[in-house]
């Protein structure tokens, strides 16, 4: 990720627990208070936190320094105002250096939102790179919220990974329900329990960009087909949303590939929710991560090297998460233009 400060997306629909979550994770206990120091907070309002016990320092109307040291910046407007003034406001030594930033998003928010900003805003592009999504699902009500609202489902497809929240206020296999329907729209998340939470360090690595699509890409692939294997999750599903993990078995140009993407968005009767993948580019040594939301494809991003077995058991895959009444005749189509741009696949994972 070079110099640039990663930031983190922490999403999730509304009442699912994500102040719960971020308080947990940057608790002494779960956080070496080093780390949490050299954090950066975004909130959509301060008092969403839980910092009344605090004592909080203003830095301006939106930014406070809380007693642990932790910047916590209120996002009331403009996203990229509220970067831009972290940055200068660590510049200038109004408040601490900070290394990465956390941003927790309203219940009805869709990350994708942020990962736009931060790749298109020249001023945060140069500066901060986005790193990662991850979605607080309630194990109360997640599968209502998924089956009924557009936004759940769309933070859960854009998740790198996916802490069950609430999983002691229902019986196990309603909490397994809910993780076989989270991964029938985005088999590559990787799942927590919030009563069995990791470390800080390890919670945000299993959100990584590239992290969990190399997860997969290495050949750990669930064999888990759409709505295949769970009740549960064929009833969510209901054949509105289908996801194709296409292996790619050659180098692919550039061209060819954005071509091909452009083909794929015209496509009638189709909603490309999500596009993720690992892909070599004809005349690079490395592996790039693409991504896409919709019709918006952003840009290109370099893998960093990687340890030379893990790089060896990586395989170049395209995964496509859709929803739309043309989404089972849709794998047909995907695959002709794919294949008419010289991009080979292998059969669907």
């Amino acid at each position: 990720m070079s110099n640039r400060i990663p930031v983190t997306v922490v999403t999730g629909f509304l009442g699912s627990g994500k102040t719960t979550l971020l308080n947990r994770v940057l608790s002494p206990e779960r956080a070496d208070p080093e780390a949490v120091r050299r954090i950066a907070l975004l909130v959509n309002e301060v008092g969403t936190i839980g910092i009344d016990h605090e004592r909080v320092r203003h830095i301006s109307d939106n930014v406070i320094l809380l007693e642990s040291g932790c910047v916590c910046c209120s996002v009331r407007g403009d996203l990229v105002e509220a970067l831009r003034e972290l940055f200068l406001s660590a510049l200038h030594k109004e408040i601490p250096a900070f290394s990465r930033i956390l941003i927790e998003t309203t219940g009805l928010a869709d990350p994708a939102a942020v990962m736009h900003t931060l790749k298109y805003e020249g001023f945060l592009r140069d500066r901060y790179v986005y790193a990662g999504c991850i979605t607080v699902a309630d194990c109360v009500h997640g599968q209502a919220h998924l089956q009924d609202h557009a936004q759940a489902l769309q933070q859960v497809v854009q998740a790198d990974a996916v802490v069950l929240s609430k999983s002691d206020l229902v019986q196990p296999e309603a909490r397994d329900a809910l993780a076989a329907a989270i991964l029938e729209v985005n088999a590559q998340a990787r799942l927590f329990d919030q009563q069995s939470l990791p470390g800080l360090d390890e919670l945000l690595a299993a959100a990584t960009v590239g992290e969990a699509i190399g997860r997969d890409a290495a050949g750990l692939f669930l064999e888990r087909s759409p709505g295949g294997g769970n009740p549960a999750a064929r009833k969510f599903l209901h054949g509105a949303v289908q996801v194709f993990t296409l292996p790619v078995m050659n180098d692919v140009s550039h061209a060819a590939f954005s071509r091909a993407m452009g083909r794929i968005h015209e496509l009638p009767g189709i909603d490309l929710l999500r596009l993720k993948g690992l892909l070599r580019f004809q005349g690079e040594g490395h592996f790039s991560a693409v991504h896409g939301v919709h019709r918006q494809l952003y840009p290109v991003e370099q893998l960093p090297d990687l340890p030379q077995g893990r790089a060896e058991a990586l395989r170049p895959v395209l995964v496509f998460i859709v929803n739309g009444s043309g989404a089972p005749v849709f794998l047909a189509q995907l695959r002709d233009i794919l294949d008419g741009e010289g991009i080979e696949t292998g059969a669907p994972l």
